[in-house]
């Protein structure tokens, strides 16, 4: 029954399987045993099991399945059902196909009063969550998401509730850790709470040029923003403004991850695969208070790809470890301060309290140790990274979000 849904829903398609599996399926079984108590005893439908069908479609408005999707999942329900007993039904045993005709009358009604208790379930719980002009709709910014932001429909639908859609944006996500509450409908609101406070900040924080609107919408206990940007030179905007926000929501549990800027409707989908990535890493190193972009870790993303690259990065630093370890020597302490430097010898001397001389000696030593010329490009590119991999890398590593490289 789930993996039907997932064929033929929209909605219950970009379901996380933990959620498919682990409620809608356990719903879907549950309905079933009640329908075959009810035929065999004729008893009515339990008050105990009403209330769990009650919490279950409240559920659904906190997973961001629309009422439509939902009651499609039901009409599945009951098609399945009933494609099951008549399959069951043996053709040669007249009395087996005449009992399954009579089970299509009971299967109907039990879906007649079902699906009024879950639909008003549904809409009284989605009264009280958001108001129109909090969020976009689910459809629409699964469609831009989806790269179909130049779509007549998309751009029809946008205009209906306001807004003018821009050629590009950058898409922002605005995730906190699952809090720990056993029941599924409380941590559902505790969740729908925490994003509503989200959602209000974010709005007063991430603000764009004057005439470009930011859309915010609702994925799966995630704020989506599409944050409207004609050029690449905007994300300096917007990543001072996603620092401020990184702040202010850090104490409530929030992580942010920011996409790359790519040009037209048709970027946002790689903008949007972008901030996942980079949001899973900020998640990953509990880095709440500071944003997490994936340009700052586009390379580390490149070099952790291939666990051939992770070998050679992890290698390049040994031999400086193992030196500093038996000469009481600060070669990797060195190559970092010149990295962070900017590749200039005075600040990088001056940030290690030593000789612009010492740091050349240093860096004279790197190379014969590693076979790495920190003054050819490749080589410093190569060394660069094994730093910013490198797990003793404190102060990096928190502002990238990294964990550990195997081996390091």
């Amino acid at each position: 029954m789930a993996s039907r849904y997932r064929d033929e829903i929209l909605d219950y398609r970009s379901m996380p399987d933990e959620i498919l599996y682990g409620d809608v399926a356990v719903v879907s079984v549950l309905n079933f045993q009640v329908l075959l108590t009810t035929v065999e005893t004729g008893a009515p439908i339990p008050a105990t099991v009403i209330d769990e069908l009650r919490r279950s479609a409240a559920r659904r408005v906190h997973q961001g399945i629309s009422l439509e999707s939902f009651l499609h999942a039901y009409r599945l329900w009951c098609q399945y059902v009933w494609e099951t007993v008549m399959t069951t039904a043996r053709a040669t045993r007249r009395d087996e196909r005449e009992a399954a005709l009579r089970m299509a009358g009971k299967i109907i009604e039990h879906m007649n009063v079902i699906s009024t208790v879950v639909a008003q379930a549904y809409i009284d719980e989605a009264e009280g969550v958001w108001s129109d002009r909090e969020v976009v709709r689910r459809d629409l910014v699964e469609a831009m998401l989806a790269g179909q932001a130049s779509t007549d429909q998309v751009r029809t639908q946008a205009s209906a509730i306001g807004h003018d859609l821009r050629d590009s944006y950058v898409v922002v996500l605005v995730a906190r850790a699952a809090p720990t509450v056993d029941d599924p409908l409380d941590r559902a609101r505790t969740v729908q709470a925490s994003l509503r406070h989200a959602v209000e900040v974010i709005k007063a924080r991430l603000r764009p040029d004057a005439g470009a609107a930011t859309l915010v919408g609702l994925r799966h206990e995630q704020v989506v923003v599409l944050y409207p940007a004609d050029r690449p030179g905007q994300q300096a905007t917007l990543r001072r403004q996603c620092d401020a926000l990184a702040s202010t929501v850090a104490g409530s549990g929030f992580f942010v991850g920011i996409g790359g800027w790519h040009a037209g409707p048709e970027g946002i989908a790689t903008s949007y695969a972008d901030a996942r990535e980079a949001l899973e890493i900020a998640i990953r190193a509990g880095t709440s208070g500071v944003p997490v972009s994936f340009d700052d870790v586009v390379l580390e993303h490149i070099a952790r790809s291939s666990p051939r690259s992770k070998r050679l990065l992890a290698e390049s630093l040994r031999p400086l470890r193992a030196y500093d370890e038996k000469r009481g020597a600060e070669l990797v302490t060195t190559l970092r301060a010149y990295m962070e430097s900017g590749f200039n010898l005075t600040r990088s001397a001056a940030a290690l309290s030593v000789n612009p001389n010492t740091v050349v000696y240093r860096l004279r030593r790197v190379k014969e140790l590693t076979g790495r010329d920190p003054h050819r490009p490749d080589d410093l590119l190569l060394l660069c990274l094994s730093l910013k991999l490198e797990p003793s890398s404190v102060d990096g590593e928190a502002a990238i979000g990294l964990p550990a490289t195997d081996g390091a």
